[in-house]
């Protein structure tokens, strides 16, 4: 399923590799980018990163960051648009799809990073978000261009139909244990 979310992927074709830029962030763990979340939600309002809260946020991993890139660099490759900004979400998202860590690792972080309202369950809203943004920050560390990203009409169908097998008690939301 997750395959006919990159446009134009045929099966047996190699999915793009991480840019040079964004190798590093394959070495972290699920707990280094919980940690790097943490931090960003201290110091950061709103979801665009400015560069200097960019680097304020990543000072945990500093050493190992600047061996590898230079910050304002690596800022610049995901400042896609070039407005100054990136998508707080974008970024933590692609860091949880491609760091260190098993899938239920993963899928647990992204689900407490998605449920905005703390209830404990996901709603379409908020899952149709999680897929997006997760899918964009990997676009973004592969350096893809907007034309690689699902549609919303493609979103909301995949939502719809996870929706379908996973909401077992019908409740219009998922519960991580249905997740």
């Amino acid at each position: 399923m997750g395959q006919a979310l990159i446009k134009g992927y045929k099966p047996g074709q190699r999915f793009p590799q991480l840019l040079d830029e964004t190798q590093i962030f394959a070495t972290w763990s699920v707990s280094d980018v919980r940690e790097l979340w943490q931090r960003f939600q201290r110091n950061v309002y709103g979801f665009a990163l400015v560069e200097a809260q960019f680097e304020s946020i990543l000072a945990f991993k500093d050493m190992s960051l600047r061996s590898h890139v230079d910050l304002e660099h690596l800022f610049d490759v995901l400042d896609n648009d070039h407005d100054g900004r990136i998508d707080g979400l974008e970024f933590i998202g692609g860091l949880a799809l491609c760091c260190q860590g098993t899938f239920e690792e993963k899928a647990k972080f992204c689900f407490e990073i998605y449920d905005f309202n703390l209830n404990a369950e996901i709603s379409k809203k908020e899952m149709t978000m999680m897929i997006m943004a997760s899918l964009c920050g990997m676009n973004l560390f592969v350096g893809g261009n907007e034309e690689l990203e699902p549609s919303m009409v493609d979103l909301e169908n995949i939502v719809e139909d996870a929706f379908q097998k996973a909401d077992r008690d019908r409740s219009g939301l998922i519960s991580y244990d249905e997740f």
